[in-house]
């Protein structure tokens, strides 16, 4: 069986120390013992880049995005109707069973709002965290600042 030597601890040594040798990924040459062998990383510059394709432009009107867009306004103004209706129907029967549908629908288009609001902020607050931490640069804050912006990164 073979032994193996024990792994070698990390060390720290000079770019200009002679003990240091420079060479190519695919050179193979045995170097005396002592000496440090580092072997260059190729420049990301001259790397192979895949191109990505190109989709051709659209042509035409999107057919498919105007008929959901009709669809969804048809729905929106049929329930407004249906609302409106079903409120002057209510007074119609009793001016008190009129106030109460009036209410109910004051109170469903003021949750509808709040849900909507609450949405738009969370979205803008989300929007607003990855801006900062896109644009954190440790090098240009402070270190509290940094810190802040790190731990705010992380938490998203």
């Amino acid at each position: 069986m073979n032994e193996r030597s024990p792994p070698r601890r990390p060390a720290t040594f000079r770019l200009d120390d002679p003990g240091v040798v420079v060479t190519e990924a695919d050179e193979t040459a045995r170097l005396g013992r002592g000496t440090i062998q580092i072997t260059p990383e190729h420049d990301p510059a001259t790397l192979p880049v895949p191109i990505e394709a190109v989709l051709p432009a659209r042509r035409g009107l999107p057919w498919g995005a105007l008929f959901w867009s009709g669809l969804a306004g048809l729905t929106l103004l049929g329930v407004g109707l249906g609302v409106v209706h079903l409120i002057e129907d209510l007074f119609a029967r009793s001016e008190s069973l009129g106030f109460v549908g009036l209410a109910f629908a004051f109170v469903t288009a003021l949750a509808l709002a709040v849900v909507i609001g609450r949405e738009r902020r969370m979205d803008w607050r989300a929007s607003r965290r990855s801006r900062n931490c896109i644009s954190a640069q440790p090098q240009s804050l402070p270190a509290t600042t940094a810190r802040r912006a790190a731990s705010s990164c992380r938490t998203s």
